[in-house]
């Protein structure tokens, strides 16, 4: 099976443990939210591959983040829920869910049941895929950029920003472009878009400035957003 960044949404700790276990044992990259307002933040700073949704949760339920994600997002998402009624389970498609399975069930399920919604995902990264720009190499399969022999691993939406930066060097790119590569979606109203790509931004140049409060690859276009120096 391809391995795949998952978030599970699960408010009962035991079950949450249970369902990352069988997912991490399957080599999958696992993220846990105890309820629906953390697995939104979660989801807007890393979008995953696939979402494993709850639909009974305190204050925020599954079906109220699953048609949340909905407004922005066509991810997959993959229902675990004991509510068993065919309206719950009729609700949960029409809102968007990609599958419904009820507790309990088996981690061979769970695991079937992931593989058959891999069909919906973009084709996995190129084994061959290298990025050389100026004194910077990125491994864009493994997240890895590499700067005068060290290497540094990137996380998932900090290296969509970074690869895009890279692809169009010392081009001014917007704050806007840059969430919607990074973040995978339109931003909504409410999001804080100039933050978020100004935090993306300080964790990369953590990792790939010599001096990251004096910066001379990822530089700030006042007003616009960055651009990538490689030199």
């Amino acid at each position: 099976m391809r391995k795949l960044s998952l978030l599970i949404v699960e408010d009962d700790a035991d079950t949450s443990t249970l369902i990352k276990i069988t997912l991490q044992a399957a080599g999958h990259r696992v993220s846990q939210a105890p309820d629906g307002q953390t697995a939104l933040r979660l989801f807007a700073q890393d979008v995953p591959d696939v979402v494993l949704l709850d639909a009974m949760m305190p204050e925020m339920n599954g079906f109220a983040v699953l048609e949340n994600l909905r407004q922005t997002s066509d991810v997959p998402v993959l229902m675990l829920t004991a509510l068993a009624d065919p309206n719950s389970v009729q609700r949960g498609f029409l809102l968007g869910a990609d599958d419904y399975i009820t507790k309990p069930f088996t981690p061979p399920d769970l695991l079937q049941r992931l593989e058959k919604l891999t069909t919906k995902l973009p084709p996995p990264t190129s084994s061959s895929q290298m990025m050389t720009v100026g004194r910077f190499q990125f491994d864009l399969k493994r997240g890895v950029v590499e700067k005068d022999n060290k290497q540094v691993d990137i996380g998932k939406a900090d290296a969509r920003l970074l690869r895009h930066l890279m692809g169009s060097p010392n081009k001014e790119v917007t704050y806007e472009e840059l969430f919607q590569v990074g973040w995978r979606r339109q931003p909504l109203v409410t999001d804080p878009v100039v933050n978020l790509v100004n935090i993306a931004i300080e964790r990369l140049r953590d990792k790939i400035e010599a001096d990251p409060k004096v910066p001379k690859h990822l530089l700030n276009v006042k007003g616009v957003g960055y651009k990538f120096d490689p030199n």
